[in-house]
This record gives C-alpha cells, structure tokens and sequence, in this order.
C-alpha cells in the first residue's frame, strides 16, 4: 500500500501495533479487495488465519465497522485476519447484475483462503461470517482441509427464510418509485439499493444448511441472537456429525447493523470470539514464511488502475483510480465519507463514480476519514465522529497528495451529505478546491455539541411543509378537527420566523459591509470571487435546499443569476438515493456537472503539506 507521510505527522502508527494491509488477489481479469490486519512485526504469526465474511447488502455496510473490530482482534492475537470484498460487491470487480452471484461470492471465499495463506504463511483458516456472510462460509468450506475452524453470527440458516426477511424490509423502507421518464428495472428484486437477479434468487432460495450432510469446520463457534430463535437444530445436526460446538445467545446483533453512523461494536460477541480464538492459537503452531511478500497491490478494472493509498502515515486510508491507457485529463476528484459509510459510498456509489471517471481521463482519490471505513480515529478522538474536527485537515492533506502529481491542473471535492458540507467548508476554509459539488447537504455551519433535537434543517423544511399545507382546505379542516398539533405548528412558525428575522438582518449586514459570523450568504460569494465552481445537488424534497435558500438569503438568487451558483434538483430519490432507479441518473448527472465545469488549465498551486486537526 503507498504511503504518503507528511511533514506534520500527527499520529504515526505505535512501532509493535498491528498494521493493515490493503491486497489485490483473485483472477486477474476479475480482481477482488480486501484489507489485511497484520500482527505487529515483534511477535511470531500464528498458525491460523482468519477471514471475514460480509453479510449481504445494507447489512454489510451497517456491519463493516464492527466486522473490522474482529479483524483486529484476530491481529491483536497474532492472528492475521482478511476483511474483503466478494465480487461485485466492495471495492472488488463487477457488480450485483453480473450473473452467477452466489457461485462467485462462494469461489470469492476461496480465493481470500489462498490468498491470506500466501499473503502470511498461515497453514489453515478461521472462516467468520456475519448472517448470509455465515451461510456463505458454511457453502465455500465445503471439501476442504484447510479450515480449522467456523465462526458463524446470527447465522442465516434458510435462503427463503431469508428472502422473505429481504422482501419485508425492502416493503417496509417504501421508497419511491421511478419517475415515468426513467427506464424499468432489469428483472429481479431490490433490497434497499442492492439487486438480486431471478437466478440468484432461485440460488439463495435453495439453501437450507438444515439438509446439508456433513461438516463445514472441526469446530464451530455458534453466537446467536438473544431474541429471536436460534440454530440449535443446526449445530445438534453438527454435533451429531462430530463438530466441536460452543455456542452462545447474547444481545448485540440489532445495534451492530444500525445506520453506520449509529452502529455500535458488540464488544461482548467480540470478547468471546477473542477467548475462544486464543485456544485455538495456543494450540496450533506458528506460520511458515509467507510465499507472496508484502507489496504494493494494483488491481486492474477495464480502462482504470486502482491501488490503496495510506495518507499521513498510516492514518487515512483510500482508494486512487486513475486511467490505465489514456493520458490523464488534469482534473483530480476527491470523494468525501457520505456520514459514516466507507469509501465505497451508499450503495457503492462512489465505486461507479471513481471508475467511470478515472475510464474518461481523471484521477480519483475516494478515502476514509479519520474514525470511519479503514482509516483510525485520531488520539483522544472518537471511533466514529461524522462531523469530526479533524475532517478539514483529512481533506487538505488528501488534496495535498492529488495536488502532487504533476499531471494534476486542477482539484474537485465531492461528497454526500455530511461528506457535502465538509467539502463546501474546505473550500470555504481555504483548501485549494477549484469546485465543489456538494450532495444533498443537511447543515452549513455545524458546532460540536449543537442539539439534534430541532436539527435547522428540519426547522426550514418543517416551515416550507406548513406554508403549503396552509393553501389546502383539507389541511384547515384537519386542524378545527384537531388532527393537526396546533402547538408544534405553533412552535415551528415561531422558530421559522425568528430564523428568517436573523437572515434578514444578516443579509443587511453584508450588504452595508459587515458581514455576521456564520454567515452562508457571505461564504458562498467569497467562494464564487475565489473562481470556485459552486453546483449543489438535492434530491426533490430535501431540507438542505430550503436551508440553502434561507440561510444563504439574497446571495443565492444573485450568485444563481450570475451563473456562480448551480443547484440541481433530482426528483424522488430519498437522502443517499437508495433506489436503485436513481443509481444511473445521480451518475449521468454528475457526470454532466463535471464535463460543464471550465477546466484549470494552469499548472496548480503546490500547497505545503499540513496535519490534520
């Protein structure tokens, strides 16, 4: 993995802790990702190794966090441990519409077993699957001699069970259909942003590891949900067959697959995952000299090359595309953590931007913030913390690190939702952005502390909903009825109208010279003085566009008029544009966006490499 160290190194990696690893591995013409958590250097590796095995979908991005926790804790354990992407999924080749899904998930297994065994000189192999994830190790440890063990969470046990489990959560997020101009889906079902083609239904629906013969693992650590029924069946059949069983029902599932944002370690699963592992290390002996070394991993997708990057040390970690055959175009893009999701963005999103991008010339950087995806939480700071105050500093090193290559005339920030506003306030703090396109923002000006409670956002987009119902009769006749809270509308005006009294004020103030702290209206001109290309992007009905508007007072129509300003409104798709309907229409409409923006065609400033903070 490349290593960008910088002159203000705020938090190098202590000298025995473990390291990561990023590996490209798998058939060449259909590359898989993963990151490997390394033992510190000053101990003998273990014998074992481990793989971690993702559920499928959303799950896999609410559970990353707490699935690379056991990755860690296997490397604390002397353990090497692999947290990858199967294919088509991640940061690994092709996509959820390619067919024969589950027979490449399950080979995807098999290709991380030979490549951690390789990669570290380990003998035989931990399988650890998270739901589906469990399902999937149980198939692909099938006929093999090498797996010594299986650690299955929640497990699914019944593909139709599961189906049925999909279907009801999809029905019950009730997203928006399609607008009539945009094309029918392929065949198949959704599932919150995820596709399952009819053969991979008919795949999954056929599994039942109730009916299957035989053992998957000499051992198998069972940790089941506390409130829902078990495996029991399951691991009595095992026992029958001579697996070693332990199994155990702990809470901790349901808040491990929460938003990603909100989602927390189950640290007690982890604790007995870590008790039962260190027996098996204790017993088995060390690894053998590994017989592929640590290098530099590239992986090849069509037109781009993509590679890992880590920045400031080994703090932040990312992902770089740039184009394989073509020259570069000179326009680099930074891809920004939309909330606490990784750097494959909602519904890897950011992993059909990078390439498409980097297959048209440019050269794309999509990164971890400091506490989220790959990258550690800086000292003294949070494991997640979205609105981090170190994020400007992530940034300006990131953009440092695109700004040093020669071929780079100019500099583009991206990002959804909080990644949106840390993008507009990098620009607004001097980062050198020659754009920004920010995506469905929620806030402009953000204070550690500040109460979610009556989020601002919420507040606007509260008042421009009753400003509308107050045109409907219905909505009054609501109201006599007393169907409608008269004291929240009462409290929401009253909020609204102080709000819009403060912005009146403040846009007198700019205009007399004297601009207020915090004040959007006067950052936006600033930036557009600066010659930075401003083009925000909201999905129809978002609240941050009201907020815009009010916040950002007279200087939106006026910067709007003056072709400074660009805001595109994309009709219904939810925040992170979960349907699958809007994947292809956010794509072609940022790819509009780009192509419109004037290029930089001066050579770009070299700015002085900064810590983060």
């Amino acid at each position: 993995m490349t290593s960008i160290d910088t002159e203000n190194r705020r938090s190098p990696s202590p000298p025995h802790a473990p390291t990561v690893e990023g590996r490209a591995f798998g058939p060449s013409e259909r590359p898989l990702f993963g990151f490997i958590h390394h033992p510190s250097n000053v101990v003998p590796t273990s014998g074992i190794g481990v793989v971690v095995c993702n559920p499928f979908g959303y799950e896999a991005v609410c559970a990353h966090r707490s699935l690379r926790h056991f990755a860690k804790a296997a490397a604390a354990l002397r353990c090497p441990a692999l947290h990858f992407d199967y294919d088509g999924t991640g940061d690994s080749a092709g996509d959820d519409s390619d067919p024969d899904r589950l027979g490449a998930w399950t080979r995807s297994i098999g290709n991380a077993i030979e490549e951690i065994k390789q990669a570290t000189g380990v003998r035989r192999v931990i399988l650890l699957g998270l739901r589906f994830g469990a399902l999937l190790a149980t198939l692909a440890s099938a006929g093999r001699d090498d797996i010594d063990g299986l650690v299955a969470l929640a497990p699914v046990l019944s593909g139709r069970l599961y189906l049925r489990e999909l279907r009801v959560l999809q029905n019950a997020a009730a997203l928006s259909p399609p607008p009539a101009s945009v094309p029918m889906a392929s065949p198949g079902e959704e599932s919150l942003g995820f596709r399952l083609a009819p053969e991979t239904l008919e795949a999954i629906a056929s599994i039942d590891l109730l009916k299957t013969k035989g053992s998957p693992a000499p051992r198998l650590l069972v940790i089941d949900r506390h409130d829902l029924p078990g495996s029991d069946k399951w691991t009595a059949r095992l026992r029958e067959a001579g697996t070693e069983v332990e199994g155990h029902r702990l809470p901790g599932y349901a808040e491990m697959v929460l938003d990603p944002h909100a989602s927390v370690v189950p640290d007690r699963m982890v604790e007995i995952y870590s008790s039962w592992l260190s027996r098996r290390v204790a017993e088995a002996p060390d690894s053998v000299a590994p017989s592929r070394p640590r290098s530099e991993a590239t992986a090849t997708f069509g037109d781009v090359v993509e590679r890992p990057v880590q920045i400031d040390g080994s703090v932040l970690v990312g992902i770089l595309s740039t184009p394989r055959n073509q020259g570069a175009s000179g326009r680099a893009i930074v891809l920004l953590n939309a909330g606490a999701v990784r750097h494959v963005g909602p519904n890897r999103l950011y992993v059909a931007l990078a390439r498409r991008w980097a297959s048209l010339g440019h050269v794309v950087l999509r990164y971890d913030q400091s506490g989220i995806g790959e990258s550690d939480a800086r000292p003294a700071s949070p494991d997640v913390d979205v609105y981090s105050p170190h994020a400007i500093g992530d940034i300006r090193l990131a953009v440092s690190l695109l700004r040093a290559r020669p071929d780079t005339t100019e500099v583009v920030g991206v990002g959804l939702c909080s990644g949106a506003y840390h993008a507009f306030k990098a620009a607004s703090m001097g980062v050198p952005l020659d754009g920004i396109v920010p995506i469905n923002p929620l806030v402009f000006f953000w204070r550690p502390g500040t109460s979610l409670d009556v989020p601002t956002h919420q507040v606007a987009q509260d008042a421009a909903y009753y400003k509308r119902s107050a045109l409907s009769l219905e909505r009054w006749r609501r109201l006599l009825r007393g169907e409608v809270n008269p004291w929240a509308f009462t409290q929401t005006m009253l909020r609204h109208a102080r709000s819009v009294a403060a912005h009146r004020l403040r846009d007198l103030a700019r205009t007399v010279g004297r601009p207020y702290p915090e004040d959007l209206g006067f950052e936006l001109e600033k930036l557009a003085a600066r010659g930075v290309a401003l083009h925000f992007v909201f999905a129809s009905g978002e609240a941050g566009l009201d907020l815009l508007k009010l916040e950002g007072g007279t200087s939106v129509p006026r910067l709007l008029e003056r072709g400074k300003l660009h805001i595109d409104i994309i009709e219904g798709p939810d925040h992170t544009f979960t349907p699958m309907w809007s994947h292809p229409v956010l794509l072609a409409r940022l790819g509009t966006i780009l192509d419109g923006q004037p290029r930089n065609r001066r050579p770009a400033p070299r700015v002085p490499s900064q810590g983060a903070g």
